[in-house]
């Protein structure tokens, strides 16, 4: 079993330590960011990073056959989810991913529907695309959040939303959601035509008897919706900027297609070479990487987070509160 190695990341250009000035207005306040963490990256990664340096030429390449296995591979094992290779398009990153969506499926103006409190980039997606911004909000019940289906399609119908971009999991209130509420979520977004952008992320980042339902599983209008995930929050590779888009539907990787020239971006990707094609990365060692902190016991689970909010509450971002950390509003998650 791999073991995590802890790496104190200031003054080392590390955003989340050294940028805090820029983001927050002071220095010193303890970075407690999901988005990368402070763990050496697993051990073949390291040792794909070293052989790709040392073999001493970094030009083009094309895309190797290991990039779209491992993926499908991935997805079948720990998700039941058989993704056809040409499902499979490219990202840097879910943000670029999503933002591209909105732009390729509604018009300036339309409403897009999100479900809050969410991560940010989701709202800065709607408004700076000038499309509307449409919140339904989710009833928080002594740290559990729950879906307002009647709040969630009242807003569709009266604002006459195209798209609703979903966290699932959900970012930040820690929900796995349930086969029955994504259903419901699916079924409401078909019955009024609006796009569904599934952004799953944190798949892997489930503990206990939850379990993590991909979005395509739960209806069968596979032309209504896109999903978007990565290695970068499971195996701790934020830096790598790379994403994968699945979409089933021909049309709409057409029309993707067609969008992706507007922007000319390269599909080519030092990550897609180094994380995929010599370990094979997510099919091999780095699942144990993965796994070390969800095989802990649940009380070293809580423990582990307590003694983290502990250590952070005296000199925490004015952002958020104690009582209103991860550590109590996750509780589904952990």
């Amino acid at each position: 079993m791999e073991e995590l190695i802890y790496v104190d990341r200031r003054n080392s250009n590390c955003n989340k330590w050294d940028g805090q000035t820029a983001m927050f207005g002071e220095e010193g306040l303890h970075a407690m960011w999901v988005a990368d963490m402070d763990f050496k990256i697993p051990q073949c990664v390291q040792k794909a990073l070293h052989e790709y340096v040392d073999f001493g030429a970094i030009g083009y390449y094309r895309i190797p056959d290991g990039y779209y296995d491992a993926f499908i591979n991935w997805e079948k094992k720990h998700f039941n989810f058989e993704v056809k290779r040409e499902w499979l398009r490219f990202a840097p990153g879910v943000v670029a991913a999503f933002n591209w969506m909105i732009q390729m499926l509604t018009k300036k103006g339309d409403a897009v529907i999100v479900m809050t409190p969410v991560y940010y980039p989701f709202l800065q997606a709607v408004t700076n695309n000038e499309r509307k911004l449409i919140t339904s909000d989710l009833v928080n019940e002594n740290g559990n959040y729950t879906i307002d289906f009647d709040d969630f399609e009242k807003k569709i119908v009266d604002n006459d939303v195209k798209a609703f971009i979903l966290c699932s999991p959900h970012n930040p209130v820690g929900r796995v959601w349930r086969k029955e509420e994504l259903k419901e979520m699916l079924e409401i977004c078909h019955r009024h035509h609006v796009y569904v952008i599934s952004d799953e992320i944190h798949q892997d980042f489930v503990f206990g008897d939850k379990k993590q339902t991909p979005s395509y599983l739960m209806t069968e209008h596979w032309d209504e919706i896109l999903t978007i995930t990565a290695p970068s929050k499971t195996f701790n590779l934020a830096g790598g900027q790379n994403s994968f888009v699945v979409i089933a539907d021909e049309n709409r990787r057409a029309k993707w297609d067609s969008h992706i020239k507007t922007i000319a971006i390269f599909i080519i990707q030092l990550i897609q070479k180094l994380f995929f094609s010599p370990c094979n990365l997510p099919c091999k060692m780095c699942f144990f990487f993965t796994h070390q902190i969800f095989l802990l016991e649940p009380r070293d689970k809580r423990l582990l987070c307590h003694t983290f909010f502990q250590f952070s509450h005296s000199n925490f971002s004015r952002s958020y509160s104690h009582q209103d950390s991860p550590c109590k509003s996750s509780a589904t998650l952990l």
